[in-house]
């Protein structure tokens, strides 16, 4: 009998937060046929692999794969080869699950029979206070396809970890959803591509997804290099999203969609490339004077920002004492 649902956990170098990982799933309200566990050891230097190795003995359906390391992308990658769940689910090491919140968005997404249920997640801080909720707009469990969810959403946050995801979705036979290898912050690139050929779709409010700010995750470590590969990846994000808009003819969702990744990509920009901050902008400053946008999903300070950067990327920078 294939289990209910896959939670696929990569793990590098987190021997001190497994332990939490992996309690926090065994605290949710599964049958252990119900659920299976596949933790992705991607060459952890530190005492990861053997912590994993030790749950996997004492609970059978706690599976460890071992791989040298390749990264988050390649670790998702090989634990979705290992997946036999109808539904996956992607859980990062350093992070936890709210105690007995999957039970119900698992019974509705197999109750509905969707491709895809989003939940809602929180952030907290290392001593384990909360700190911002998630935001998601739209209607509640009632069905959507994927373009009607993306049309909803003022700001489009592409955490993979915030979905339940039907396997056959995203390991068919005919294009497999794999994440690219070597791509930082690859959620941006996928995520919209698995919502785009999603059909059967709905939110709920339940909380399930902890999310825990700490000082060593890739979030907070990251190199100027590493920013200049994110921004590259955001770029062509961006341009995948022009050619679909003109492939499919579906302008007011991916003008909506091009907004979000230039906002991603001033937000990068800002936090981790100030020297190249007017390259930047004199590239995005094209797309943002040719793409439509609906002003009152933006405050009266994010217009006045995209009215300049259309206007002029260099008066823009020469306004903010960049350059």
């Amino acid at each position: 009998m294939k289990p209910n649902i896959s939670i696929i956990i990569p793990a590098y170098n987190v021997a001190a937060y497994l332990d939490a990982c992996l309690e926090s799933v065994l605290a949710q309200e599964f049958l252990n046929e119900q659920y299976e566990v596949i933790v992705v050891d991607d060459g952890s230097t530190d005492d990861t692999s053997i912590i994993a190795d030790s749950w996997s003995k004492r609970m059978p359906n706690i599976k460890v794969v071992h791989q040298p390391n390749q990264g988050l992308s390649m670790a998702r990658n090989n634990g979705l080869q290992q997946a036999q769940g109808q539904y996956v689910l992607f859980l990062d090491a350093d992070d936890t699950l709210r105690p007995r919140s999957l039970t119900r968005p698992l019974s509705l997404a197999m109750r509905n029979e969707l491709d895809v249920l989003r939940f809602q997640y929180g952030v907290y801080d290392e001593s384990g206070k909360k700190k911002q909720a998630s935001r998601t707009w739209g209607p509640r469990e009632t069905m959507l396809d994927g373009k009607e969810y993306l049309s909803y959403q003022k700001v489009f946050r592409a955490y993979v970890w915030t979905y339940l995801i039907r396997r056959t979705l995203i390991m068919n036979e005919v294009c497999p959803l794999w994440f690219e290898k070597g791509v930082y912050y690859e959620d941006v690139r996928w995520t919209p591509i698995m919502l785009w050929y999603t059909q059967r779709m709905m939110i709920c409010d339940e909380e399930v997804y902890q999310y825990k700010l700490r000082d060593g995750s890739i979030t907070h470590v990251q190199t100027l290099e590493h920013a200049q590969i994110n921004i590259e990846h955001q770029f062509q994000t961006l341009e995948r999203l022009q050619q679909l808009k003109k492939e499919y003819n579906s302008w007011t969702l991916f003008n909506r969609q091009i907004w979000n990744m230039c906002e991603s990509i001033i937000t990068t920009i800002a936090k981790r490339d100030y020297a190249n901050r007017y390259n930047y902008l004199k590239r995005l400053e094209p797309m943002m004077q040719t793409t439509p946008y609906d002003a009152h999903l933006f405050g009266w300070v994010d217009r006045m920002k995209i009215g300049i950067i259309r206007l002029s990327a260099i008066l823009y920078c020469r306004l903010r004492h960049y350059c």
